[in-house]
């Protein structure tokens, strides 16, 4: 436990024995959409963005929704570009702080493209979560980054059966 000089809790630590664990937030895509365009699971960001344009294509409204707000803690897609979006070790050991990266004017880049080309969700500064659980129940965007258990748990049973909707994990794309 943290506890502050004055006796109250600061946080209470989650350990994870389990290296499965080691993550409680994931990118989930849609497996129909992936089908549907005889696409496998990207791995890369290419493959992710020809998923994506392809998802545009099929009338998907928003292709891609990531959680935007805490970009220096969750850092949406930044370990392809190279960096991290908060203080990290290099390779070297070496202390660095990835939004000061010039690796990071390029991942901006790509998401300002995305963006324009309606890749990114124009409402990508919006987190209500209602809107994100809609986008999800009504098959409104082809990948999001959320929570295994509490948010997408919460999404996919509202999901209707018939739908045809299907959603999978993926790696975070390198």
């Amino acid at each position: 436990f943290i506890k502050t000089d004055d006796g109250n809790y600061f946080q209470y630590p989650f350990i994870r024995p389990n290296e499965i664990q080691a993550s409680f937030r994931t990118y989930i895509i849609r497996k129909d959409l992936l089908d549907k365009a005889g696409l496998e699971r990207p791995e890369t960001l290419d493959e992710l963005e020809t998923a994506l344009y392809k998802f545009k294509d099929m009338g998907i409204k928003s292709p891609l929704s990531l959680r935007m707000s805490q970009m220096a803690s969750l850092s949406p897609l930044t370990s392809a570009f190279g960096f991290a979006g908060t203080f990290y070790h290099d390779k070297d050991g070496k202390v660095k702080y990835g939004l000061y990266e010039e690796a990071f004017g390029d991942y901006v880049k790509k998401l300002n493209q995305w963006y324009k080309d309606g890749i990114l969700d124009k409402e990508f500064a919006d987190e209500d979560e209602n809107r994100r659980a809609a986008m999800v129940t009504n098959g409104e965007n082809g990948v999001i980054d959320a929570t295994i258990g509490g948010e997408f748990g919460n999404y996919i049973k509202s999901i209707l059966p018939d739908s045809g909707i299907e959603y999978e994990g993926m790696k975070t794309p390198v």
